[in-house]
C-alpha cells in the first residue's frame, strides 16, 4: 500500500473516532441537580403547576435521575404525551417530554429502562401547588 494511502486511512480513522467522541458527548444526558434549578412547570394536561419548593424540586430529580436513559435515533415524532417538564437553571433550559418509556429533552430522544408516566401522575397529584390552565 502506498504512502498516501496509508495517510488516507489514517486521516478517517481519526475523524470517524473523533465524530464518534464529539457525538457521545452531546447525546449525554446527565443526571438533573437540583440545587442548580431554580424552577420546574410540570404540565399534565390541560393544567400545569409550578414548582419552586427545594424539597418538590429534589423529589423530581430523584425520579428523574432514577432511571437509567440512552439515546435513541428517530426521524418520526411521537403523536402524543402525557407530561412535560419545563426546567429552568441559572443557565440553561430543560424542554422534557415524557411518553411512557420515552422522553424527548430539548428535541433529543431518548428511551428508559421503564416508563415513568404513573410515578409523574402521582407525583403531580401530590403537589401542593395551585394547578393553572395551560395553553
Amino acid at each position: 500500500m502506498s504512502k498516501k494511502k496509508i495517510k488516507i486511512r489514517y486521516i478517517i480513522f481519526v475523524l470517524i473516532t473523533m465524530g464518534v467522541i464529539f457525538f457521545g458527548k452531546i447525546t449525554r444526558l446527565d443526571n438533573l441537580n437540583a440545587e442548580k434549578i431554580a424552577g420546574i412547570i410540570l404540565v399534565s394536561p390541560p393544567y400545569k403547576k409550578r414548582i419552586t419548593d427545594r424539597q418538590e424540586i429534589e423529589e423530581f430529580t430523584s425520579l428523574f435521575n432514577e432511571r437509567k436513559k440512552k439515546p435513541v435515533f428517530s426521524i418520526i415524532n411521537s403523536s402524543g404525551w402525557s407530561k412535560r417538564a419545563i426546567i429552568t437553571t441559572e443557565t440553561y433550559q430543560y424542554d422534557i417530554i415524557f411518553c411512557g418509556e420515552n422522553i424527548t429533552v430539548n428535541r433529543q430522544k431518548y428511551v428508559m429502562d421503564e416508563s415513568i408516566d404513573s410515578e409523574l401522575e402521582q407525583f403531580y397529584q401530590s403537589l401542593n401547588e395551585t394547578e393553572e390552565k395551560y395553553n
